[in-house]
């Protein structure tokens, strides 16, 4: 199973991840606030990262441009319900294109995200592996 950095303002969210995920037999470490997330890069190795990309302490833009330029290859899934100037869509669509993996509009399912999270965790082989940044896993 994988270690998953998730990182939240939304307490609620925080906790119905966290549970969803150790319930599938992941560890999960949870941030409170994208202001922990120095700390979290620091202490906490990951394999991947699912984050609001809007918040108010810092933006999840800015938090997904730090995880991609320390670990290129780790996954990284956005999650975003919107906020008072930008639409959820908008939110989502601008951490594509900064390099998050995946996307979930709030509010999603247990079953929602563990598919997501199961796609990004998805062994990549061939050109994909190349273009996503990715080795394919060992053989034998």
């Amino acid at each position: 199973m994988a270690a998953i950095l998730v990182i939240d303002e939304d307490a609620d969210c925080l906790a119905f991840v966290r549970d969803a995920l150790m319930d599938q037999g992941h560890e999960v470490v949870t941030f409170h606030a994208a202001d922990a997330t120095d700390r979290a890069l620091a202490e906490q190795p990951f394999d991947v990262a699912l984050l609001e990309v809007l918040m108010q302490a810092r933006e999840g833009v800015e938090t997904i441009l730090a995880l991609k330029q320390r670990w290129p290859a780790r996954p990284v899934i956005a999650m975003s319900g919107g906020g008072k100037r930008v639409s959820a869509h908008t939110a989502l669509t601008i951490a594509q294109a900064i390099g998050a993996q995946a996307v979930l509009m709030k509010p999603f399912s247990a079953s929602d995200l563990l598919h997501t999270v199961a796609q990004v965790m998805a062994p990549v082989s061939g050109p994909e592996a190349a273009r996503a940044g990715r080795s394919p896993p060992p053989s034998g």
